[in-house]
């Protein structure tokens, strides 16, 4: 006997289908106004701690460090006032224990006027070593007719006579044309091959001949050898200034030599002078501020090949003038 379905009557607990929906509504409105504090709290930390804290200590940090360039510069301005009172050398890049050149004992003062500090007689060595080095700016035409310039240093060895490296000033064609800048003196002087070194070999010399008028530059002395350990400065141009710029004004680097390869056809010196590209052709001098070696770029062969920047003795640099009769002390 089957039986009959009874429906059940609904609970009278149970609310009714409105406020459900109101009270869902009002957890929803609940959560999202969580969500949105959550959200300007993110906000807060990343702007406020991250963005506005940092920036205020940069500014902190910023100050310090001007102070630290004001105490710099205090203590630097004492040690200037100092200088014509005894011997302080203030350039810390040639020392701060000793002078970087031995110089030979100065003559005698006039009488009533004091004997020249060490710091005056470094400081006006390195001025005429400096006076003597020029930027070398050749132009040229390729085959295809493209124009283009090389840059890097050159220093006389004479008055009107100019070592630098071959492979700068080679191979400009018909049209080409090379400047001499000499920053110091603010010349440009416009100069021409008056030898060059075989491109078989690897020697890398050029010799130019100027005109410098009526304020030519003193030619820099020769050195004989080059000693493991020694001392030198090489001399040169920064990679910054603009073509055609008689302000540039050349620069120096201190290191020693690490290591003479002499079983070259031309002696390599190395050294540990932090130079850029365009100090290549320019001077590296010893502590008697002679020249020991000419900077080049030499090319390693490999894959990849890699350029090494080098000193070309100072030895087959006295050969090669000899060779060709130029002038030098």
């Amino acid at each position: 006997m089957s039986q009959a379905k009874i429906p059940q009557a609904k609970s009278s607990m149970e609310p009714p289908l409105s406020a459900r929906k109101k009270r869902s509504y009002a957890w929803g409105f609940f959560l999202g106004l969580i969500m949105v504090g959550v959200g300007f709290g993110l906000l807060y930390y990343f702007f406020y701690v991250k963005v506005l804290y940092n920036a205020q200590v940069s500014l902190i940090d910023t100050s310090k460090i001007q102070s630290a360039k004001i105490d710099l510069l205090e203590e630097g301005l004492e040690r200037y006032q100092k200088a014509s009172e005894g011997d302080v050398c203030l350039r810390p890049n040639l020392a701060e224990e000793a002078p970087f050149f031995i110089l030979p004992p100065p003559d005698p003062p006039e009488a009533g006027s004091p004997p020249p500090s060490v710091f005056r007689r470094q400081r006006e060595t390195l001025n005429a070593i400096r006076r003597s080095v020029v930027l070398i700016q050749a132009t040229g035409q390729t085959a295809q007719g493209e124009t283009f310039i090389a840059r890097g240093s050159g220093f006389f060895i004479n008055k009107n006579t100019i070592l630098t490296n071959r492979r700068l000033v080679d191979g400009l064609g018909p049209n080409g044309s090379i400047l001499a800048i000499n920053g110091l003196r603010r010349q440009s002087l416009q100069a021409e091959i008056l030898g060059l070194s075989s491109p078989l070999s690897l020697r890398d010399y050029a010799l130019l001949r100027v005109d410098p008028g009526d304020n030519p530059a003193q030619g820099l002395k020769l050195g004989e050898t080059a000693q493991a350990a020694e001392q030198v400065l090489a001399l040169g141009f920064p990679d910054s200034g603009e073509e055609n710029d008689v302000d540039q004004e050349p620069i120096f680097a201190k290191g020693a030599i690490s290591s003479i390869i002499t079983d070259l056809e031309v002696p390599l010196i190395n050294h540990t002078a932090e130079m850029s590209s365009l100090f290549r052709g320019g001077p590296v001098v010893n502590r008697q501020g002679q020249v020991i070696g000419l900077s080049a770029l030499i090319t390693i062969e490999g894959q990849p090949a890699r350029q090494i920047q080098v000193a070309l003795g100072g030895a087959d640099l006295r050969d090669f003038l000899s060779e060709t009769g130029a002038r030098f002390e």
